[in-house]
């Protein structure tokens, strides 16, 4: 069996990783045949319709099907935007080991403990250079204090 193959057969995988491809598989299934009757929907009753009126109404929604398909065809299916967001969902549950999202939080807020203990330090340093500025005689260009 060749790799490519593998990707759909799921030969080689748990079954809970199939399980779980399957339930994305189908829940994309689900949202682009949702945004397909969403543009369907006015011809649902069409054939209720005079004959004129029922031609168009088909031929509409036709069309705009035929858009939103090609929307779906031009993003790739996956970077559409009723897509998308439930893919990187999925992304984040299932490849994001709990310790890793843990670890990367963790680093977070330990860079941004250096960046504020970094402002601290350059808020010390600027106003050490202004009370040296100051007793030097060169103070009251920038920092817009005035004299007592």
């Amino acid at each position: 069996i060749s790799p490519s193959s593998r990707r759909f057969t799921g030969v080689g995988s748990s079954p809970i990783e199939v399980t779980t491809c399957w339930k994305l598989t189908v829940s994309m299934l689900y949202t682009i045949c949702e945004v397909l009757w969403e543009t369907r929907r006015p011809a649902k009753h069409a054939h209720t319709y005079s004959p004129r009126k029922k031609l168009v109404t088909y031929l509409t929604a036709s069309l705009r099907t035929q858009v939103i398909m090609a929307e779906f065809k031009r993003t790739n299916f996956s970077e559409h935007p009723r897509i998308f967001p439930k893919l990187m969902n999925f992304i984040f549950e299932s490849h994001t080991p709990k310790i890793e999202f843990v670890a990367l939080k963790q680093s977070v807020k330990s860079a941004t403990d250096q960046v504020a203990t970094l402002k601290r330090n350059q808020d010390n340093i600027l106003s050490r250079l202004k009370a040296v500025e100051r007793q030097v005689g060169l103070g009251g260009g920038a920092g817009g204090g005035g004299g007592a």
